[in-house]
């Protein structure tokens, strides 16, 4: 080894003793040290990894107890979609409780979830109450419902679900409760509701005060200004232009109040008002939004999870395709004027639809049948139902267990309340008969009516509604011993007291059956007239109208009148026609709510005993309307409009009139007014009165100045008997829970009942 190497070279031997032991000592220390910081990582790590084990699992039981949780609140909708009523246990584990699905073993199949010690409970069913969703409500502002009074009752879900990990023997459980608000929205509670495409395009100004909503498209334009006071809402889109043409014909402002008030145009301020970007609507690729920074959620569609609001029991509207050979129409909501089938008819609709049917509702059924031994051809009986309770009219019917449906007794029909009415329509000339369509020699109608709109003869059974107060009202003017109402008109056999309900359903011939119908719809029958071949219609006629029905005995106060034929009021309507105090929107002293549903409805002035001489004749000359009031909610039916053809450009005729003619006219209305406080519902296309609006409607009417108004009755909650509700839900109050609130809140559940 050379000496360089020698003396790198140094080993042990050449430090001392103490030197060396302290240099083994350092390293054993360093070695320790070592030792501990990779012991006390390792055991960081594993603890770690623990945790965050203990994370996923704590994340898996949470998402498993919503998972829960949300089945509970799909179970809730299904039943409440599905039955009219719930007792306050409903839910009740003896009773008919909430359970977890056995197809959760699949659903969960692959995790840690146990499901033997996963549970959902669902709590009391209350009674409800009326509320007001506040508009000025931060929280409310894209509430589809807000501006609208409904009926709420919140029910609580409680869910629990455990973990297993075999790896750590360890168990992890998440609680869970959430309440869902069950909405009871009347129909009535908005100024207009269309179940179907809703459209609007009227040529003078027009203001639409309150809610207003579309289950389908909307289509807007004006030839000058229209403004929507409130709220629209739309479950389908909402466009600017005619839905016939898809152009904008008319140019005038639409416009829609912002919520400091302010009203905002759809048309962008800029660009031809023919193009379909100068306006602000569903088209626009960033509608969502800019809608929203435009109307601040007063108005919305679809595209802002507007869900459609159906009457209770009742399935989506389907129109049909015009453009194809069949008929796809699905039109199911009509059943809710149809009159009741027997059991086993193959149209007989569901449990929950059938008791939402004002047939199935009314407290007097007053209907029209056929009997060739009567000179009309048709006589008229009156039938009232018996109830489980027959002291209260609102309880449940009595099941026939044959016809599956309420049990009816027979009453006497008073005189004079239905039938045929006199020349001045303010009495009921011939009692229990209809007035069967005749004319002169000079082709003037003597006899029933002449619809132009429809140009269809019909034979007219008119309601005096004066007489049906005095028979059971007792603060009507002529009662002088108002105690002895049953035994003065209604022959001992039926007692206001206990059966007057204030729904009246006036029921005529149906045809069989639907026909093989998706939709099961059973219309009211039409006739064919063998000597001229020509069609027949039956139809209702409302006379002598101004006040309704008020008793003391009972809070159903007001009138519900319905029928599966088209209705024609003559003249004031719950109203007492002073165009001095007339309002569109505040009722009179002593008002009561009032509706009348029915196939379609036709609006005839205090003019009409004179006009309907001359409603035979093309042109309006001699029949000019005068001054007429009506305070009701209408649920009727309309023909929508039928788009040219895309494909061939073939021009269509088919129009729907518009909202602005929802309800129909026959007279000259120019220059006179009709006020109309009330709300407008077009729940159906009519199956009757099936015409679309002729284009030539100026041969038989003229447009009316349109004093039209949300009824303050309705605004405040007050409804008419036998008012139809859509039903809709809402998630509130979501919380997770610790085990013992969990088990205090379950143990309580049923505290009290």
């Amino acid at each position: 080894m050379s000496n360089h190497y020698r003396k790198s070279f140094v080993g042990p031997s050449a430090f001392p003793k103490s030197k060396r032991a302290s240099a083994l000592m350092t390293v054993l220390i360093l070695c320790s040290g070592l030792l501990m910081v990779l012991s006390s990582s390792l055991h960081r790590g594993v603890t770690e990894k623990g945790i965050n084990h203990r994370h996923l699992l704590r994340h898996e039981a949470k998402n498993a107890a919503e998972s829960i949780c949300e089945y509970g609140f799909a179970e809730l909708v299904r039943r409440f979609t599905t039955q009219t009523s719930f007792p306050v246990d409903e839910l009740r584990p003896n009773n008919n409780p909430l359970l977890v699905p056995l197809t959760f073993s699949s659903f969960f199949g692959n995790t840690g979830v146990n499901l033997g010690y996963s549970e959902v409970h669902g709590g009391q069913i209350p009674g409800g109450h009326w509320a007001f969703v506040n508009p000025n409500d931060p929280a409310n502002a894209f509430d589809p419902l807000k501006g609208r009074r409904v009926f709420a009752r919140n029910v609580e879900v409680y869910s629990k679900a455990r973990v297993d990990s075999h790896r750590f023997d360890a168990h992890v459980y998440a609680h869970t409760v959430q309440k869902i608000q069950v909405r009871d929205a009347p129909l009535f509670g908005h100024a207009i509701f269309y179940n179907m495409d809703f459209e609007i395009f009227p040529g003078a100004d027009m203001d639409v005060r309150g809610p207003v909503h579309s289950n389908e498209d909307a289509y807007f334009m004006a030839r000058k200004t229209l403004r929507f006071h409130e709220g629209f809402t739309s479950a389908g889109d909402v466009f600017h232009g005619s839905k016939k043409t898809g152009k904008h014909k008319q140019k005038g402002n639409v416009r829609l109040k912002d919520a400091g008030g302010v009203f905002q145009d759809m048309y962008n301020g800029s660009g031809s008002k023919s193009d379909d970007s100068s306006w602000l609507d569903s088209r626009d690729a960033a509608w969502r939004s800019k809608s929203a920074q435009r109307w601040d959620g007063n108005f919305q569609d679809s595209a802002h999870g507007v869900n459609k609001l159906n009457p209770m029991g009742l399935d989506d509207y389907v129109p049909d395709d015009p453009f194809t050979a069949g008929s796809e129409l699905q039109n199911h909501a009509y059943s809710i004027i149809e009159s009741l089938l027997p059991a086993g008819h193959a149209d007989r609709k569901s449990d929950l639809a059938r008791k939402e049917k004002y047939a199935y509702k009314a407290g007097l059924i007053l209907r029209v049948s056929e009997n060739a031994a009567k000179t009309s051809g048709f006589e008229i009986k009156a039938y009232k139902y018996l109830c489980e309770n027959t002291d209260d009219p609102n309880s449940l019917p009595v099941i026939d267990v044959v016809t599956g449906n309420p049990v009816e007794i027979e009453v006497t029909l008073p005189d004079n309340l239905i039938g045929d009415a006199n020349s001045d329509f303010n009495d009921i000339e011939i009692s229990g008969e209809p007035e069967v369509y005749s004319e002169n020699g000079s082709s003037q109608v003597i006899g029933g009516m002449f619809d132009h709109r429809e140009d269809v003869r019909q034979t007219m059974v008119s309601i005096d509604v004066d007489t049906l107060r005095k028979y059971v009202d007792d603060t009507h003017h002529d009662n002088s011993d108002p105690a002895d109402l049953t035994g003065d008109y209604w022959n001992n056999e039926y007692d206001p007291t206990k059966d007057w309900n204030g729904v009246v359903y006036v029921e005529f011939p149906s045809e069989a059956n639907s026909g093989g119908r998706a939709d099961k719809i059973v219309r009211a029958k039409s006739y064919i007239d063998s000597g001229d071949g020509l069609k027949r219609v039956l139809a209702l006629q409302t006379i002598d109208a101004d006040k309704m029905p008020s008793p003391t005995f009972t809070s159903e106060k007001g009138l519900g009148l319905a029928t599966n034929a088209p209705v024609y009021m003559v003249g004031n309507f719950n109203a007492d026609g002073d165009s001095a105090t007339g309002s569109a929107t505040a009722i009179e002293a002593g008002e009561e709510p009032a509706s009348v549903a029915c196939d379609a409805l036709t609006v005839l002035s205090t003019s009409w005993p004179i006009n309907r001489m001359y409603s035979n004749q093309n042109g309006t000359t001699n029949r000019k309307a005068t001054y007429s009031e009506i305070s009701a909610a209408i649920l009727s039916g309309i023909k929508p409009a039928i788009p040219d053809d895309p494909v061939t450009g073939t021009p269509s005729t088919e129009i729907s009139g518009g909202a602005h003619n929802f309800p129909r006219f026959l007279e000259d209305w120019k220059t006179r007014t009709l006020t109309l406080r009330g709300s407008l519902v077009s729940l159906f296309e009519s199956e009757v009165h099936e015409r679309a609006m002729p284009t030539n409607f100026s041969h038989y009417y003229r447009a009316p100045k349109r004093d039209w108004g949300f009824n303050d009755n309705f605004r405040n909650g007050v409804y008419p008997p036998g008012s139809p509700n859509a039903r809709t839900f809402r998630r509130i109050d979501f919380r997770d829970l610790n085990m013992t609130e969990y088990k205090d809140a379950v143990d309580n559940l049923w505290a009290g009942i």
